[in-house]
């Protein structure tokens, strides 16, 4: 065979190769941006769970726990991590959640001021058993956020010296 037929040919062969592989990989990519949490939560659910992690974790000097997206975290938590019947339990917390909020104030969470949503939190914390489980997964969701742990607390970078007589504290 001729030298240059050669690479003529293994030319034209690897150039269809790589667009070919090209073409087929970018068929498996999502591009109509879904997220893997819209499976088992709406994005009405989890503006409804930021929303709500506002109300518990606001925020002050600190960015609060929708800046955190602990509804990002929380419903991926839930889907990947939960058996099937306690997610099922947690949605149903969720909605009861705004079913008292139509009682209440005949609106959702969300559209209920600051305030009412100050409210419905107190009365919840009190009388209804599963919001205790949003609200510990809100708070363990925002703690290990990157805001939670760099900026709530005091960052000191591992690996560093270990001085047992600091007068440094975390908080």
């Amino acid at each position: 065979m001729d030298r240059r037929k050669f690479i003529k040919e293994g030319g034209s062969k690897l150039g269809v190769l790589t667009i070919g592989s090209g073409i087929l990989l970018s068929g498996s990519c999502d591009s109509r941006g879904e997220t893997a949490y819209n499976t088992v939560f709406s994005n009405g659910d989890v503006r409804l769970i930021n929303e709500l992690g506002d109300v518990i974790l606001p925020p002050t000097e600190v960015p609060g726990a929708k800046a955190a997206q602990v509804g990002q975290y929380i419903a991926l938590i839930v889907q990947d991590c939960y058996a099937e019947e306690d997610a099922i339990k947690f949605k149903r917390d969720l909605a009861d959640l705004n079913t008292f909020s139509r009682e209440t104030y005949n609106r959702s969470f969300l559209d209920c001021s600051e305030q009412e949503r100050i409210e419905l939190v107190s009365i919840m914390e009190e009388q209804h058993e599963g919001y205790h489980s949003i609200k510990s997964l809100i708070v363990a969701a925002y703690l290990s956020s990157e805001i939670g742990r760099t900026q709530l607390f005091d960052y000191y970078p591992v690996p560093g010296r270990y001085d047992g007589c600091s007068s440094k504290r975390p908080w």
